[in-house]
C-alpha cells in the first residue's frame, strides 16, 4: 500500500552504505567532498515485484489517496508523531524529490551496488535466519 504513485527513490543494501562510509571514512582525499549516495531507481511497485520473485509469490501494490495512507497507518497501530514523516516520504517519492541519479555510490566501492533482487534475497535470507 503506497500513495507514492509512479516515483522513484534510490534504494540500496544496509552493507553498501556501510561500504561506502568506511571508504570515505579510512581514505584519502574525501575531505569537503558531498557524496550522493543513491541507489538503484526502483518505484514502489517495482520494489513489490523483485520481492515477489524473490519470494515466489505475488505481491499486489494498491495505490491511495494521502488521506487514506494516512487511515490505513493509524489503524496499523503507527504512532501519531511517525505518521507525518511516513506521509512525507510517499510524497517526496511520489514528486520526484526522492528521484537522484548518481554514480557516487560506484566510484566509492569500485563496483556496482549490489542489484536489488540480490539484495532483498539477502534481507529474506536473513529474516528466515532469525525466526529460526
Amino acid at each position: 500500500m503506497t500513495s507514492a504513485g509512479t516515483g522513484k527513490v534510490g534504494w540500496a543494501l544496509q552493507q553498501d552504505y556501510a561500504e561506502a562510509a568506511a571508504t570515505v571514512l579510512v581514505g584519502n582525499g574525501h575531505e569537503n567532498t558531498v557524496y550522493e549516495l543513491s541507489g538503484q531507481l526502483t518505484t514502489q511497485k517495482e520494489l513489490a515485484a523483485a520481492l515477489g520473485t524473490v519470494l515466489g509469490k505475488e505481491i499486489p501494490v494498491k495505490q491511495v489517496d494521502d488521506a487514506t495512507y494516512t487511515d490505513i497507518m493509524k489503524g496499523a497501530g503507527i504512532p501519531d508523531f511517525v505518521i507525518p514523516i511516513l506521509e512525507g516520504i510517499q510524497q517526496g517519492i511520489r514528486e520526484g524529490s526522492l528521484e537522484i541519479e548518481s554514480d557516487d555510490f560506484e566510484k566509492l566501492l569500485g563496483r556496482p551496488t549490489t542489484s536489488i533482487y540480490e539484495a532483498l534475497s539477502h534481507i529474506v535470507s536473513e529474516l528466515s535466519k532469525t525466526e529460526n
